[in-house]
Parts: C-alpha cells; structure tokens; sequence
C-alpha cells in the first residue's frame, strides 16, 4: 500500500476494508473488482468476471485467541463479533 501510494508500483489487489479510505479520498482509483457481479458500493466498477468469465476470487478473515481461553470468554466475544457483523452499517453482501 505504501509504495502505491508513493507511485512506485502501478496497482495492487488488496481487500476493500483495507482501501476503502484512500478510495474515498480520492488517492486510489478502483479499476475492478474480484468478485463475481458488482457490488453496490461501486456500481460503476465492473467486475473482473464481467471482462474474463470466471475469474472471481473473495477474500475471508478470521478472529482468533489463544487455545486456552476459557469457553465462556470464547461464546462471549463470538456473540459481540456476530452482533455487530449483522449491523447494516457493517453487513458486507
């Protein structure tokens, strides 16, 4: 990110949450996107499959803790993380 910012490489495939701000203030130029359709966010960027069928690919993360936290801590933080998942500020189609 830093060297395409400062104009040393040309472009990047990265994940939207990672580029999303410098998107919106105008430092970087969505050229496509790897999904399989367009996303609402970006209604005018196509999809790289639209261009070459058949090309998508998604990205997933995961949230971890270490292997001894106690299951009660365990439910506890994996209900908070899928309460704000289902926000719809935060929902991701």
């Amino acid at each position: 990110m830093t060297d395409l910012l400062a104009g040393h490489v040309d472009m990047m495939f990265d994940n939207l949450g990672n580029t999303l701000s410098h998107i919106k203030d105008g430092r970087l130029r969505v050229l496509a996107i790897s999904t399989e359709k367009r996303i609402p966010e970006f209604p005018e960027v196509p999809a790289v499959a639209e261009m070459y069928p058949g090309v998508v690919h998604t990205s997933w993360f995961a949230i971890v803790a270490p292997p001894k936290t106690p299951p009660e801590i365990a439910s506890k933080l994996s209900s908070a993380i899928n309460e704000v998942l289902r926000m719809p500020d935060v929902v991701c189609a």
